[in-house]
């Protein structure tokens, strides 16, 4: 008997370090170390050392984009997934980018269910800063790709309803860590309590109100900030 297999479509993909890519990368990776699943990767991305990354059941094509332009990709891996579609019959479309999944409509047209990983919502996320007409012309989008998708993924109900699609069809995972990673660590030796730090700092993620709470409160005295 065949082993079932899930397609992946990440444009970005390891070793890319944002968020989309390493969520990506760890499902495909465990998927197959935990299931009856083989994973099938479609992605941008160079990986230079596949040794990095290989894993029994983990299967990598990459389609290299010359425009550096998403949508672009997305319609040259047309062929590929058409393709493809013969061995999976589930499809797992990782953004942003957002592009990719207007192809949505061609994978339930080929007979696959589709999940959609959002993580963060696309058109109401309150970080960027868009127009009214370019905000609505993304909620459209939005919308538009989400109808075909048998199930949607982000990271919290606060995203959820940020996202405009069918609340019935949410799924919240949260962002986590490879566990294989984390337990290779040696704990960092400190007569301190520590608070560890691993986000963004910018404007829109500013810390400044924690860092004023810890120096005025004694409570927080004797502890250590450590950024990630």
């Amino acid at each position: 008997m065949n082993q079932k297999k899930v397609l992946f479509i990440a444009y970005n993909y390891f070793p890319f370090k944002e968020v989309g890519a390493t969520r990506v990368n760890y499902w495909s990776k465990e998927l197959p170390l935990n299931s009856n699943f083989k994973s099938f990767v479609l992605t941008s991305t160079k990986i230079n050392h596949m040794a990095d990354i290989s894993v029994d059941g983990l299967e990598i094509k990459r389609i290299p984009t010359f425009t550096k332009n998403p949508f672009v990709w997305s319609l040259k891996i047309i062929p590929a997934i058409f393709n493809l579609t013969r061995k999976c019959r589930i499809a797992v479309i990782s953004g942003g980018p957002f592009s990719p999944f207007f192809l949505s409509y061609l994978l339930r047209f080929l007979g696959c269910k589709v999940i959609l990983d959002f993580r963060d919502p696309y058109a109401n996320n309150p970080l960027h800063k868009v127009n009214i007409i370019k905000r609505y012309l993304k909620l459209f989008f939005e919308a538009l790709v989400c109808l075909p998708a048998n199930k949607i993924i982000t990271v919290n109900p606060y995203c959820q309803e940020l996202i405009a699609a069918n609340k019935k069809k949410f799924t919240i995972i949260d962002n986590g860590f490879d566990e294989k990673t984390v337990n290779s660590l040696t704990p960092h030796k400190t007569s301190l309590n520590t608070i560890g730090y691993a986000g963004k700092i910018n404007p829109s993620r500013n810390i400044n109100a924690f860092l004023a709470t810890m120096v005025k409160s004694h409570v927080y005295m004797n502890f250590k900030l450590i950024y990630i």
